[in-house]
């Protein structure tokens, strides 16, 4: 920010809504904050997102911007316009969405419903701490061991969800991205999850299918940690344009890509997109519409872009997919859990 622009973020939220074309996307906002004002942190910016938008509960139960006009209005998930009120009418007042939320606690729903619209409302990805504290704000009376068990036990990808009979039954609500991180779950990201204890087989067979699921699912995070050691065919570094964590890379409105990588040797920019057990072969179009996104966005003039998709098992339509794709790949993994004999006297 320019040493005589010492505006507060709302004024220039109001100067961002008032340039981007509608609907305007979170990102774009991100971007335009990016490029004129880099020193404000992005996780500031999302909060006063919610405190200028006259339909979010922050507005409306903050004692300082809800006795101001709004400046956005939230059309969907993730996309607003400048708030007109003419059309978009006057905001509720505080004290109504109060009131509205004191009659639905009358009738509290479980803690797993909550959890969910804490999941629906906040921007992905977020942390244990953000929803302990969208807990403490719209429901304080639920107590903090008991959200933070409940995010365990609803991430599709913990053992306390894939073990309990109770939540297992249903679909999981939360994805853990990293330590103390999730996302909303999204099977067409994630997959479908089957608990071991609905899979065929006798007792050993269920066993050895939970280790191999529970192995899959933290498949992303065992890439992360062994990067350099891990062989993709080709010398391949993780890589960001802007210092963001290259990790669930965030490409929106295309989606969030696995791994944003380069190509250390071709300098070629590649999309790693990981999909356990035997995906569809819709994760092609998957893969592509990142590639196109990176091109467009990322790329230089004269930089290849080119994508692996890491499976499982690759069956024969996803093969064929590929097959007329020559920037696209597919690589299985294996995974070999080995126990070896301590020799002290070696």
């Amino acid at each position: 920010m320019a040493a005589e622009d010492v505006r507060p973020i709302w004024q220039l939220i109001e100067e961002a809504a008032g340039e981007l074309p509608a609907p305007i996307l979170a990102q774009d906002l991100v971007e335009w904050f990016e490029t004129r004002h880099p020193d404000v942190a992005i996780p500031t910016l999302r909060a006063q997102l919610a405190a200028v938008t006259g339909n979010s509960r922050t507005y409306l139960n903050h004692p300082v911007y809800s006795q101001r006009p709004p400046i956005l209005w939230r059309i969907r998930r993730g996309e607003y316009e400048a708030y007109d009120r003419e059309r978009h009418g006057e905001p509720r007042a505080a004290d109504e969405e109060l009131e509205e939320r004191e009659l639905l606690d009358d009738r509290r729903a479980p803690v797993w419903q909550l959890l969910h619209q804490a999941a629906q409302e906040l921007p992905p990805p977020f942390t244990a701490q953000a929803i302990v504290d969208w807990f403490a704000q719209y429901y304080p009376d639920v107590p903090v061991p008991t959200v933070r068990t409940q995010m365990s036990d609803w991430a599709g990808n913990s053992p306390g969800y894939l073990f309990n009979p109770t939540y297992n039954r249903r679909p999981p609500i939360l994805w853990r991205v990293a330590r103390g991180v999730y996302e909303p779950y999204d099977p067409d990201r994630h997959g479908e999850i089957v608990p071991p204890d609905a899979r065929d087989g006798t007792t050993d067979d269920v066993v050895d299918a939970a280790q191999e699921f529970l192995l899959e699912q933290y498949l992303e995070q065992f890439l992360s940690d062994n990067w350099e050691r891990v062989d993709f065919g080709r010398d391949l570094e993780l890589w960001s344009p802007d210092g963001r964590p290259p990790r669930q890379f965030d490409a929106s409105p295309a989606g969030r890509i696995d791994f944003l990588c380069r190509d250390r040797g071709t300098g070629a920019l590649v999309v790693v997109e990981l999909k356990r057990g035997t995906p569809s072969d819709a994760v092609v179009g998957q893969a592509l519409r990142y590639m196109a996104w990176v091109k467009a966005e990322l790329a230089q003039a004269d930089q290849a872009v080119e994508g692996i998709i890491v499976v499982g098992e690759a069956d024969e339509r996803l093969l064929y997919s590929v097959s007329v794709v020559p920037q696209l790949c597919v690589m299985n993994y294996r995974i070999d859990f080995r126990l070896e004999l301590a020799d002290a006297r070696r």
